[in-house]
Formats: C-alpha cells, sequence, structure tokens
C-alpha cells in the first residue's frame, strides 16, 4: 500500500531544473527551426538535381550515348537502369491476395490477420504547437 503511495506522488523539479528546462526548449526549437530550413534547401537543389538527371539521360538517349568521360575532372557519367518494385500497401497486398487465392474473402481474412498480428513500439517525440 505504501509503495503505491508513492508511486502516485507527483515530483517537482528544482529550480536548476526548471531553468535547465527552459534553456532546452529554448535550443531545441532553434534547432528545430534550423533543420527545417536546411530540409527546406535539400528539397528545392533535389528538384533542381532531378530535373537535370532527366535532361540529361533524355539528351544521352537520343544520341545512345551509355557514357561520357569528363575531360575536366576526369570522372565519367553513366546512364544505369535500375528496376524497384511497387509498395506494398494494403490495396495491392489485398488484389495480388485475391489473385493468387483465387477468391476476395480469404484475401481479406489473410489480409486482417496480417494487419493485426504487426508489431508496434511506442516512442516518445517532441512536437512544437505554434499559439
Amino acid at each position: 500500500m505504501q509503495q503505491q503511495q508513492q508511486s502516485n506522488q507527483i515530483i517537482l523539479p528544482q529550480a536548476n531544473e526548471m531553468e535547465i528546462l527552459a534553456n532546452s526548449i529554448k535550443e531545441w526549437r532553434a534547432l528545430n527551426e534550423e533543420c527545417r530550413g536546411f530540409k527546406e534547401q535539400i528539397s528545392e537543389r533535389t528538384k533542381r538535381i532531378k530535373a537535370y538527371q532527366e535532361v540529361i539521360v533524355r539528351i544521352m538517349k537520343n544520341h545512345n550515348v551509355a557514357a561520357l568521360d569528363l575531360k575536366a575532372t576526369g570522372g565519367r557519367v553513366v546512364t544505369k537502369q535500375r528496376k524497384s518494385q511497387s509498395g506494398l500497401t494494403p490495396k495491392t497486398l489485398q488484389a495480388q491476395l485475391a489473385t493468387y487465392l483465387k477468391s476476395e474473402e480469404e484475401a481479406k481474412k489473410v489480409l486482417e490477420f496480417i494487419q493485426s498480428n504487426r508489431t508496434t513500439t511506442t516512442r516518445d517525440a517532441l512536437l512544437y504547437e505554434k499559439p
């Protein structure tokens, strides 16, 4: 009984802990904003890279060039094809299971089983809500 009362007690932070908390929150918000700016810059540059890649690949394909030697840097630009598979969303997974099992109902049952038995993890996160 006494142990239960101890676990229900609220521990108040000390004055220096409150200062540490306030400073930590200020620094966290500043870093968060700085990272958001970096992410925006990276996103913009990634879009530009993709645009240049499309132009370069299109021109190289039009002229049947698989590789270019760069005299200025001594490097090479090579076109390669990569194959990627589509994601396993519940909708596509159900469609494939229905085709394989030849039964829409069985596919739904299997998908429900998979979804209900997935492992979940809980993580703590901080979020800043603007006033």
